[in-house]
């Protein structure tokens, strides 16, 4: 990798956790004082917080802090370092919708170690000084892609596209508020496959195969497999089980008549508002060209597969 790697990194970090700022603050430190970044950038709210940033007043942190501004086409960020568990990652992903092509993500875990996270942040000098010394390789996790159209007796052919969204985990097509389940029909590469009436469906990859789909009775699929699952949530028929789809398959779904409006839920994301499917309104679905790259430093993270195995027994409960 080049030296000039790295240099302006977007710090997210969990605002009201004692540990997590802690860690915060012991990172920004190491990597403007040793490694000798050119920036650090935050999310707005944390640049504008005096009181975060108040022990950075000497020369050597002078303009050195800079507003993460989301959909900003002039994004300098390199890389993305996580402090927290699954969920700030989930999030980073979302943040970074707008690139095409996001900078790797350094993960680090505070209390407990998830599915997604790899480094304990009680390690950090050591994870990055070995990240800086490009002793590393990226772990790429594909995105599922969602496009929500409008249908209009005009735009017949050529429907409008209402909205584009990346998922790192899932996009999940819910039944909402609704006591209602909802009918839905879906088309494989716009070929009729089944109907199916349902509290809503997942479209997991294999990142977020461990999460909600799981949940659901869905299968764990191996980080390294490129797969999307479609999976229902409590489906009416008994008959319908998940099923796996490779990268050359786009799924459709459009909702059926009198059909209560379903929601679309992008990473279940709470602070993020779901999006309502309306009546003259589909969706296409299918894992993406564009990925998500963790970075996995070799020295620090020896067996990954090793790691992945002590999460699914821990998780999971499988025996040893």
């Amino acid at each position: 990798m080049e030296e000039n790697k790295f240099m302006n990194p977007f710090i997210l970090f969990r605002r009201h956790h004692e540990k997590s700022i802690k860690y915060f603050h012991l990172i920004v430190k190491h990597l403007i004082l040793k490694i000798k970044v050119e920036s650090i950038y935050l999310m707005e709210r944390d640049f504008n917080d005096k009181n975060l940033l108040s022990q950075y007043t000497s020369k050597e942190y002078e303009n050195k802090f800079h507003p993460f501004i989301n959909n900003n086409e002039n994004d300098k960020t390199d890389i993305c370092i996580n402090i927290g568990g699954d969920g700030h990652i989930l999030y980073s992903n979302y943040l970074y919708n707008f690139r095409f092509n996001p900078p790797p993500f350094l993960n680090f875990y505070i209390e407990k170690l998830g599915f997604l996270t790899i480094y304990p942040v009680e390690e950090y000098e050591k994870v990055i000084n070995n990240l800086y010394k490009y002793n590393n390789y990226f772990e790429n996790h594909s995105l599922v892609h969602c496009i929500i159209y409008e249908e209009t007796i005009e735009n017949m052919d050529h429907p409008k596209i209402i909205k584009d969204i990346y998922a790192l985990n899932e996009i999940v097509i819910a039944r909402g508020s609704s006591l209602k389940m909802i009918g839905v029909e879906i088309y494989l590469n716009n070929e009729f496959l089944t109907k199916v009436n349902s509290d809503g469906l997942i479209f997991s990859t294999s990142t977020g195969s461990s999460g909600y789909n799981i949940s659901s009775g869905g299968p764990l699929m191996h980080f390294e497999v490129d797969g999307l699952i479609l999976n229902a949530i409590c489906p009416f028929s008994l008959s319908f089980r998940p099923i796996i789809f490779s990268k050359k398959y786009v799924i459709k779904v459009k909702t059926i008549k009198n059909s209560s409006e379903p929601i679309i839920i992008n990473d279940m994301i709470e602070t993020v508002k779901p999006i309502v499917l309306k009546e003259n309104q589909f969706t296409e679905i299918k894992l993406s060209n564009k990925s998500v790259k963790f970075i996995i430093v070799k020295d620090i993270c020896k067996d990954r597969m090793g790691l992945w195995k002590k999460k699914v027994k821990k998780y999971l409960g499988y025996e040893n």
